[in-house]
């Protein structure tokens, strides 16, 4: 294999495939690059046996050919080079020759045929706008649990209609997100994405900033989706990359029935802003911290009270001025929960819906409807 491309754009590629190598494996081959020439144009992978991210750039003077090497010594060579480079594998020993214009750089490697075999999905499901699925991954990403205990709780529960329309739900047991948006029309399908994966995704994502994202999937017995696809077209120019995507292997099993979390009713609702309450939830985390993690909102009149107290550490309150709609209300809550809320919201407000104290709350953008976050309670002594 041979091809002369520019440095900057080889750096680009590589740093983003790179990102999908378990950072721990029992299998050395998991730990390269797998790089194969067709043509003038260089496609990349790597894979951790869930994910496969594949990158493609475009070069001259290609000759056809495919090698695996570890990443870092290329990346380290490559920095700061922006003018071409020419890369050429090796068979004596294997791996790759990189011509620096006055100097080469031997990187030892591992036959091609080696690395494992990565089907891309093959059927077409829809086509996304970029900014809507990122949106949705970022808003609801924290909310999968972080246990194995029931494998189907570290996904992100993906409904995928062919109009367009998505909805992506996550949750861990003590809360629910749920991001909704697009014309639903007939039955979705359904992929349960690793956590794993969905990150990878949006770093993709917000790296290669392309316009629409196109989602394949590829199905085994009895129609169930096993693998869904990510095609990230067109990308930046100024990156050199021509083609990206990313393919996943999805979670099997049934995800629970969250939507009867999501109630329609309350008794209270608090409009207040929300940097105003970040601030607030931020001052009163080290009081929360010594003390079991429980941060303290109450509603009455027009103010929202935020509190936490520890034995040892002493006591926080802060009255923040908000609109209260209806009974006044209370509820204690894990301040990291909170925290992470008020995170993903980007309004000037955030809306605050509860019942009892011994009920979820639900957060909101009083102007976005298309995300809810719920959090279940924690009881206290009032």
């Amino acid at each position: 294999m041979k091809l002369t491309v520019k440095g900057k754009h080889l750096e680009t590629a590589l740093k983003l495939v790179a990102r999908a190598l378990p950072r721990r494996t029992m299998l050395p081959i998991l730990k390269n690059v797998h790089l194969e020439v067709k043509g003038n144009y260089l496609q990349l992978l790597g894979t951790d046996l869930e994910a496969v991210l594949s990158v493609v750039i475009r070069g001259s003077d290609g000759e056809d050919g495919a090698v695996t090497i570890p990443p870092k010594a290329l990346q380290e060579t490559l920095k700061g080079r922006t003018g071409g480079v020419t890369i050429q594998g090796t068979s004596q020993p294997v791996g790759l020759s990189v011509s620096l214009g006055g100097g080469t750089v031997q990187i030892n490697g591992v036959d091609a045929a080696e690395f494992p075999p990565t089907p891309p999905p093959e059927t077409p499901v829809a086509t996304l706008h970029t900014g809507v699925l990122l949106k949705g991954i970022t808003q609801c990403l924290h909310g999968v649990a972080s246990n194995y205990d029931r494998s189907v709780l570290t996904a992100l529960c993906t409904d995928i209609w062919e109009s367009g329309g998505m909805k992506i739900a996550t949750a861990d047991g003590y809360r629910l997100c749920v991001y909704e948006t697009g014309v639903q029309e007939g039955e979705p399908v359904r992929f349960l994405v690793p956590s794993s994966s969905a990150k990878l995704l949006q770093t993709a994502l917000k790296e290669l900033a392309p316009e629409h994202v196109t989602v394949t999937c590829q199905r085994g017995k009895q129609e169930i989706a096993t693998d869904v696809g990510f095609a990230l077209l067109p990308t930046k120019t100024k990156t050199g990359i021509v083609r990206a995507s990313l393919v996943s292997r999805v979670v099997a099993g049934s995800y629970p029935r969250y939507e009867s979390l999501v109630s329609t009713k309350h008794d209270t609702e608090v409009i207040v802003g929300r940097n105003a309450l970040l601030e607030a939830v931020k001052a009163a985390q080290p009081f929360a911290n010594d003390g079991s993690g429980i941060v303290r909102l109450v509603a009455e009149n027009k103010t929202l009270t935020v509190s936490a107290k520890a034995e040892e550490l002493g006591s926080y309150s802060q009255d923040l001025a908000a609109e209260v709609k209806g009974k006044p209300g209370k509820i204690a809550l894990n301040v990291k929960y909170a925290l992470e809320a008020l995170a993903v919201l980007s309004g000037a407000n955030v809306s605050l819906e509860l019942t009892a104290p011994g009920s979820p709350m639900v957060w909101r953008d009083p102007d976005d409807p298309d995300y809810l976050n719920v959090i279940m309670p924690m009881f206290v002594q009032w």
